[in-house]
C-alpha cells in the first residue's frame, strides 16, 4: 500500500496521468469468428460422443459375447447330460428283460448315438428347422440348410441330436429280443432323418402348422415321447410276442433278469431328465434361468408323486404283500413323461397332479396290455405312449402362459381350460397327439413293409430267438445254466417285501437252490 501511494504521488508531480484501473471494453466479435468458434465446439463434442458411443458399443458387444458363451455352454452341458440318459435306457431295459438279450440291448443302445448322428446330420435338421435361400420354411417340414451347410448355430444342433437319439431309444426297449440287428439300425436311421423331424418341425419350428396352432410341447412329451411309444406299439403288434411270454392260462410272463438294473438305470434317468426338462430353455438369459429353475421344480414333485402313486398301487394290487420293482420304476419314469410337456407352463401343485395321473394311467395300462397279449417287457406303450398323452392333454388344462412368460414363444401363450383359457388349448393338444400317433406309425408299417419285401421279415426267427447274441453280433453269452444267486432272487425278493422276479410261482420257488454255508475259519 505504501509503494503504490508514493507512486501515485510521483505521478501527481510529473503531471502524468494515473493508469486506468478499469478493464479494456471489449469489442463483440464478428459473425464470422463467432460462426467459427461455434463449429470448433461442435465438432469437439461430436468428437466426445462419437469416443462414448464407441465405448458403449464395445461394452455392448463384450456382453452380448457372454451371454451367448453363457448360453452355449448351458446348451451343451444339458445336451452332454442328455446323451447319458443312453446308458439309463440301457440299463433299464436290461434289467426288465431276459438276460439272453442283455448284448443286443447295449449294442441298440450304442448304435442309437452312431446311427442317429449321421441321420440327423444328413436329413434330420434341415427337416425339422432347416431355411431354404429365402430364410423360410413350410407348414409341414424344413426346406434347407442340408449336411448343416449354411447353419451356424451348431450347439442347438446338438441339443436336438440328443432329443432324436432318445427318440429311438424309446423304440428300442418294445422290440427286445425279436428284431434283427440289421434291420434295427435302418429302423432307427429312418426314425432319425425323417420321422422324428417331421415332429419336431410341426410342434417347434415357428411356422410349423401345430406351433401355428399353439401348440405346447416345452420339453419333448409328444414330439419325442409319444413318438417313440407309437412306433413301438406298432412293432410290438407288428412282430407279435416272444415265444413262452404267454402261458395258456394267459399270464404274463417277460423273463426279466435284473431288478437292481433296471432300478440303476431309473435313477440314471431320473438325474438325467432335470436336464431334458430344464435345458429346453436352451438359454439363461433373458428370463431363462428363472422358467429353467421353474422347470426343475415342475420335474421334481412330478416324479415325486409318480413314484408315491406307483408304490400305492403295487401295494393295493397285492393286498399289502409286497412292492412291486418293476411297478415302481414305471410309475416314476410315466410321472417324468406326463411332466415334460408343461413343466414350464404349470404350478407346482398342479405339476403334482400331472405326475400323479401319468404314473396311474400308465400303470392301468400294463394289465390291458397283458389280456390283449402285447409282449411289452420294458413298458414302452404305458410310459411313453400312454403317460407322454396324458401329459400333452393336461397341459391343456393347467398350462398358463401370460403375455410376459420369458422364453414362451408367442403362438404359445394360450392359458388351459382351468385358467380360463376355454377349450381352444385342450383341443390343440389333442389334435398334436393324434397326428403324432397317426404320423409315426403310419411311417413305420411302410417302413416294414419295404423292409419285408426287399430284406426278409423283420423278426428274428423263432429257431435263433434264444441266440440272438450269437447269431448276429458273435457275442459271448456265458453259460447258459444261471448261477445259484440268480436262482434266488425270487425267494429273497419274496422275503424283503419286494417283487422283482419275474416268474414268482411256486414251480420256480420249488427249484431254488439255497447258497452253501461258508466254511468255518481255520484256526490259525
Amino acid at each position: 500500500l505504501g509503494a503504490t501511494a508514493g507512486k501515485r504521488a510521483d505521478w501527481d508531480r510529473r503531471g502524468a496521468a494515473r493508469p486506468s484501473t478499469r478493464r479494456p471494453k471489449q469489442t463483440a466479435p464478428s459473425p464470422r469468428s463467432r460462426s467459427g468458434g461455434a463449429a470448433r465446439a461442435a465438432r469437439k463434442r461430436r468428437r466426445c460422443l462419437g469416443r462414448a458411443l464407441a465405448r458403449m458399443s464395445a461394452a455392448d458387444a463384450a456382453l452380448a459375447d457372454h451371454a451367448r458363451a453363457i448360453d452355449t455352454g448351458w446348451l451343451l452341458t444339458m445336451t452332454f447330460n442328455i446323451l447319458v440318459m443312453q446308458a439309463g435306457f440301457a440299463g433299464l431295459e436290461v434289467g426288465m428283460s431276459a438276460a439272453a438279450s442283455a448284448a443286443a440291448i447295449a449294442m441298440k443302445n450304442m448304435s442309437d448315438m452312431a446311427v442317429c448322428c449321421i441321420g440327423f446330420w444328413l436329413t434330420g435338421w434341415a427337416l425339422a428347422f432347416g431355411k431354404n435361400a429365402a430364410g423360410q420354411s413350410n407348414a409341414f417340414s424344413g426346406e434347407g440348410q442340408f449336411l448343416l451347410l449354411g447353419e451356424t448355430d451348431m450347439a442347438r444342433f446338438v441339443f436336438q441330436y440328443a432329443f432324436a437319439a432318445t427318440s429311438v431309444t424309446i423304440v428300442s426297449g418294445a422290440v427286445v429280443g425279436r428284431i434283427r440287428f440289421k434291420h434295427y439300425v435302418l429302423l432307427a436311421f429312418t426314425i432319425s432323418s425323417f420321422i422324428y423331424p417331421i415332429v419336431a418341425h410341426v410342434a417347434w419350428d415357428p411356422t410349423g402348422f401345430l406351433h401355428q396352432m399353439g401348440f405346447v410341447d416345452f420339453a419333448g412329451s409328444t414330439v419325442a415321447h409319444v413318438t417313440g411309444g407309437s412306433i413301438g406299439l406298432a412293432a410290438s403288434l407288428w412282430l407279435g410276442p416272444r415265444p413262452g411270454v404267454f402261458r395258456d392260462t394267459g399270464d404274463y410272463v417277460p423273463q426279466r433278469s435284473s431288478p437292481t438294473q433296471a432300478l440303476m438305470g431309473a435313477i440314471c434317468l431320473w438325474y438325467t431328465w432335470f436336464s431334458f426338462n430344464a435345458g429346453s430353455t436352451k438359454a439363461l438369459t433373458n428370463g431363462g434361468a428363472t422358467l429353467a429353475a421353474h422347470a426343475a421344480v415342475s420335474t421334481l414333485l412330478a416324479s415325486g408323486a409318480g413314484f408315491l402313486c406307483s408304490l400305492a398301487w403295487s401295494w393295493i394290487r397285492s393286498k399289502g404283500q409286497h412292492i412291486d420293482v418293476f411297478d415302481s420304476v414305471t410309475g416314476l419314469l410315466a410321472g417324468l413323461v406326463a411332466i415334460t410337456s408343461g413343466c414350464a407352463s404349470v404350478q407346482p401343485w398342479e405339476a403334482v397332479i400331472v405326475g400323479a395321473l401319468g404314473s396311474l394311467a400308465a400303470l392301468a395300462t400294463v394289465p390291458m396290455l397283458e389280456r390283449l397279449r402285447i409282449d411289452d417287457s420294458v413298458a414302452v406303450i404305458p410310459v411313453h405312449l400312454v403317460g407322454g398323452s396324458v401329459g400333452t392333454l393336461l397341459t391343456g388344462f393347467f398350462a398358463n402362459n401370460p403375455a410376459d412368460s420369458p422364453g414362451v414363444p408367442v403362438p404359445q401363450r394360450l392359458a388351459g381350460a382351468l385358467h380360463g383359457g376355454g377349450g381352444e388349448l385342450l383341443g390343440v393338444q389333442a389334435l398334436g397327439v393324434l397326428f403324432v400317433v397317426c404320423w409315426a406309425s403310419l411311417c413305420f408299417v411302410v417302413v416294414a413293409l419295404v423292409v419285408q419285401c426287399c430284406m426278409g421279415g423283420l423278426r428274428v426267427p423263432s429257431l435263433l430267438l434264444d441266440k440272438v447274441d450269437e447269431t448276429e453280433r458273435a457275442s459271448h453269452r456265458g453259460p447258459p445254466a444261471a448261477s445259484a444267486s440268480h436262482r434266488t432272487v425270487g425267494a429273497a425278493a419274496d422275503r424283503s417285501g419286494l417283487a422283482g422276479n419275474s416268474a414268482p410261482d411256486a414251480a420256480v420257488r420249488e427249484r431254488a437252490v439255497k447258497p452253501a454255508p461258508l466254511a468255518a475259519a481255520a484256526d490259525p
